[in-house]
């Protein structure tokens, strides 16, 4: 039975001159004003995708480079400047991996964290200090879109390195063990949170968002087919699929507890502003199921609606 449902919401392109403070700032500044730079008085694409704009987002080895990026842009402008379907979107089809993307997400998650986003990027350049660029995104969506995590959360791997399908369910705190980020052994997910040294617990920022999950005794987890615990939300990755300069494609799950219109608006950010780092990427949909198969919904990013 085909189970395939059309998406409800489609991402829509939020412009550069309606961006956080925080994408404002440059390093040392700290009245929290946007720089004049981001600052852009139409609500044209053209102008708000201008070369002015991409000059001062990006860094260029030459002029050629500059001038094929810009090229490569206004491509995928909305407007009048394009009819057509957008290509950055990749058909099922272009890309036959030999099993199905699809993630399980379990009934019991109502309770804690129920709303839950997926989706593929491929053909993603991080070498250099892009892949700087990218965690940097992360902490800033996180602490603007996702309101401190309070709103919505950003887990993202490397998706040669996660036991696929994944499973999005509730795993019980004292029978289950992760190695989180910086950490080189599996920790139980309860001394993990709660029994962990606070030195060490700073360092990983978990005594920052721990409180998330506080009074909850089964927490929400990303689980990969191998059994392995890759996210524990919204609180931190696994070790062993970190992302990093040698990655390609990046399995991204974005939760929230409040709605998944959250979850949509923090893909939204983040698909826009990761395109920037690089260009050539590609949108592939993840499918998620229920315990019984049945879709859920399927992500689909539109730059044209």
């Amino acid at each position: 039975m085909d189970v395939r449902t059309e998406p409800s919401w489609t991402p829509r392109r939020t412009p550069l001159h309606e961006e956080s403070d925080d994408y404002g700032k440059e390093e040392g500044k700290t009245d929290g004003q946007p720089n004049d730079r981001d600052r852009c008085s139409s609500s044209d694409p053209a102008e708000i995708f201008s070369l002015q704009q991409l000059q001062q987002q990006m860094t260029y080895d030459s002029d050629s480079e500059q001038q094929r990026f810009y090229d490569e842009i206004m491509q995928y402008v909305p407007g009048p400047m394009r009819n057509e379907r957008d290509e950055w979107v990749m058909e099922r089809n272009d890309f036959d991996p030999g099993y199905e993307m699809t993630v399980q997400i379990e009934h019991d998650l109502a309770e804690i964290r129920p709303f839950y986003v997926s989706l593929v990027l491929r053909n993603v350049d991080l070498t250099g200090d892009k892949c700087r660029k990218f965690i940097n995104l992360q902490t800033k969506i996180h602490a603007k879109e996702g309101k401190d995590r309070r709103l919505a959360a950003v887990a993202t791997h490397d998706l040669e390195k996660v036991a696929l399908p994944v499973r999005y369910c509730r795993r019980d705190t004292r029978s289950h063990e992760m190695t989180a980020l910086k950490e080189k052994t599996p920790v139980n997910l309860h001394t993990l949170l709660w029994e962990e040294d606070p030195t060490e617990m700073k360092r990983m920022a978990v005594d920052r968002y721990r409180h998330h999950l506080s009074g909850v005794d089964s927490v929400p987890v990303t689980e990969a087919a191998d059994g392995s615990i890759i996210t524990l939300h919204p609180i931190t990755n696994c070790e062993q699929t970190r992302i990093s300069s040698s990655t390609t494609s990046i399995l991204v799950e974005v939760t929230s507890s409040v709605s998944v219109d959250a979850c949509y608006r923090v893909v939204d950010v983040l698909v826009e502003r990761t395109f920037l780092i690089s260009p050539e990427m590609k949108v592939e949909q993840m499918k998620v199921v229920d315990n019984e198969g049945n879709c859920q919904h399927e992500f689909t990013y539109d730059l044209l609606n």
